[in-house]
């Protein structure tokens, strides 16, 4: 049997591993903040990154939509200066009424 007064344990063992278990804990913590750290870094670049390259994307997509746009008023606007400019009468005989022109014969396409 066992006597009560002898422990398998010593004080001193006691007390060094609990010292030694702190120490691991508290490197286990760091270890993990830096780990965290660096993920959310990562992924903090990944998501500039990966908005950067969208941003490049869209501006290649919508540049010939802008390059349409921009001729579209440039011609609308040559129209309009010329309608201002240019000796009455000239725009009108070409301008057919919508209705008189949906009443004449239509080529077809396919």
């Amino acid at each position: 049997m066992t006597n009560p007064s002898y422990s398998l344990v010593q004080p001193n063992v006691l007390s060094d591993n609990k010292i030694t278990i702190h120490q691991f804990l508290r490197h286990s913590y760091e270890e993990v903040n830096r780990h965290m750290e660096d993920g959310v870094s990562f992924l903090k670049d990944m998501l500039f990154d990966m908005n950067r390259h969208a941003s490049a994307c869209f501006s290649v997509m919508l540049s010939p939509i802008n390059n349409f746009l921009k001729d579209h008023r440039q011609i609308e606007a040559d129209f309009v200066q010329e309608a201002i400019d240019g000796p009455e009468g000239i725009l009108s005989p070409n301008i057919v009424p919508i209705n008189i022109a949906l009443l004449s014969p239509m080529e077809e396409n396919y």
